[in-house]
Formats: structure tokens, sequence, C-alpha cells
């Protein structure tokens, strides 16, 4: 009998008894969600909402398989189904902001999540989906909160920790802390690129270009592919003056994420560095191509002074 086989029996045989129960419906729902059979737990979702419209669980449990279907509008009604049920039902208050998110932006979703966490303060799910809301608005100081919230409650928590790291990278000079941080996730687990990845940052930062390395390093281990780490290791291996690699390294990203302004942007700073004119700046028109806001970095840049008298290098700015 397979993992789910034990539940679906007692379901059945629950349902043999009682047809019309609506909280073992629920339960036999869900089962067949996790099993895959969405549609099968949609049609005994909706079941149960025939036999009981003011149950809020089977609304928003409904609704959820709408949001992972990504049929948001759908989702959003049932949702409004199950908070007017039950305005302080916490599920649908999390799912609703999930789902306003989705549809309506970031701000949209906070109120959601601060009302589950009035009626839930120690709601660690509730407190995540705020968290990484607030990461997306770039409000930093608040993540760092929101993060040291979740660790009280759970120290090991790595999403937490993770974003508390990126925050100060994002705000402050607490390199070391992020060091610590990050130490201490990779003791939970040695594979998370991202913890590796914000260690080498921030010892860059600290001028460890060679403790730096190490650490892009052991992370493209892990994952080879990883544009972010490649951009990343591209720009220590600047610092070390290893241009010739530094090159490499940023052609590989651009290789395996054409899209990324960054890839682009890295590789015409190495270029220029090298006073290679000509292909820092069809580097630079790649970047603007896509990121038309990165010309005030281009601008600022010590990278690019060589440039500064280059009259492609001045058209190409004034087009943008």
């Amino acid at each position: 009998m397979n993992k789910f086989g034990e539940a679906d029996v007692c379901y059945e045989r629950a349902l043999q008894i009682e047809p019309d129960n609506v909280s073992t419906l629920n339960n036999k729902a869900l089962l067949e969600d996790a099993k895959g059979n969405r549609e099968k737990a949609k049609v005994i979702h909706e079941k149960a909402i025939l036999i009981d419209p003011n149950s809020p669980y089977s609304w928003n449990n409904k609704g959820h398989i709408l949001f992972d279907e990504d049929k948001i509008d759908e989702a959003i009604n049932h949702f409004e189904h199950a908070l007017e049920i039950d305005p302080d039902y916490p599920e649908a208050l999390r799912n609703m902001g999930l789902a306003k998110q989705k549809k309506e932006g970031s701000e949209s979703a906070l109120p959601f999540f601060d009302k589950t966490l009035k009626i839930i303060p120690e709601d660690i799910e509730a407190l995540s989906y705020k968290m990484a809301t607030l990461v997306s608005l770039g409000r930093h100081v608040e993540v760092i909160d929101i993060a040291n919230q979740i660790i009280k409650l759970d120290e090991n928590n790595i999403s937490a920790l993770l974003m508390k790291c990126n925050a100060f990278l994002e705000t402050s000079e607490r390199y070391a802390d992020v060091i610590s941080i990050t130490n201490k996730i990779l003791k939970i687990d040695e594979k998370i690129v991202k913890a590796l990845m914000f260690k080498g940052i921030a010892l860059k930062r600290l001028g460890e270009f060679n403790k730096s390395l190490t650490c892009y390093n052991d992370a493209l281990k892990i994952d080879p592919k990883n544009d972010a780490v490649l951009v990343s290791k591209a720009v220590v291996l600047s610092n070390l003056n290893r241009l010739e690699d530094a090159l490499s390294c940023a052609e590989e990203s651009i290789k395996i994420n054409p899209k990324n302004p960054t890839t682009h942007y890295n590789k015409a700073c190495i270029c220029a560095l090298q006073m290679k004119e000509k292909e820092a700046i069809e580097s630079i028109k790649k970047t603007l191509t896509i990121a038309p806001y990165f010309k005030e970095k281009i601008i600022h840049n010590e990278c690019f002074r060589s440039l500064q008298s280059n009259p492609d290098f001045l058209a190409l700015l004034e087009n943008y």
C-alpha cells in the first residue's frame, strides 16, 4: 500500500457510512490533490460546498487549488466567500494575501498577512510570507525585524536566516554578521548555494578576495549553471586582476542567462579594463537594451573612464 493508501481507505469507509460529512469530504479532497488528482479534488470540494455553503474550509480549499492553477480571479472569489463566513480564518487570510499579491502587487498582500498575525502572532507561515513580500518591496530594515521574529520561533529557519543576510548586505556594513550567519546555515546544510554566495559577497566587501572566490567555487560545484554566482565570481576575479578568467566567467554567465543585464554589464566592465573598447561598448548596448535604468550606473562607473571620449560610447548613452 502506498503512502496515501491507508488514509484513502479510511476516508472511503467514512464516506460510505456518512457520505455528506463535509469535514471528511474536505480531507478526502486534500488527499486527492496531494496525489495529483486535482480535478477529482475540485469535484469533491464542490460537493462539500453544495452540502454546506457556509463552510469556510471548503471555499478556501477549492480556492487554493484554483490559485495553484493560476486562476487567480476565481481563487480570490473563493477566498472572499471563506472570509465572508469567517473573517478571522487564518489560512484564507494567508491565501488571499498571496492571491492579491499575484493580481495587484505586493502592497495589496500586506494587510492580509498583518491581520493573520494579529490573530496568531507566532504564525511562521504568515511571517514568512510577509518577510518575502517586504523583500520584494525593498523594505529591508523591516525584513530584519520579521526575520528575527521567525528565528526566535525557529532558530534554524534557513529562509529567515538567508533573508536576514540579504537585508544586512542591502542596508549596512555588517559583513562579519553575514559571515557568522552563513556559517551557521552551512553547518545545517553545506549545500545551500545562497549561503555560500552571501558569504562570498561579504568577504569580497571586506577585501578578502581569495576567500570570496573559494565560496563562489564551492557554490558552483553544487550549481554549475547559477548565473548569479558566475557574475559575482567574475567581479572577484576582476578584483584579483585575473581579467581573462573574469571575462570567461562573464561570458559563461551570459550563455546561461542572456537576459540578465548584470551579466552584460560585468562583461562591459571587464572589457573596458582590458582596453577592449569596441567589445565594452557592444556589451553596454546589450545592457541598456535589456535595462535602460543601468544608464546611471554606467555613467558613474570608474571602469568606463577610458570610454569618456569615445564618440560611440557617448552616442550610445545619448540614445538612452
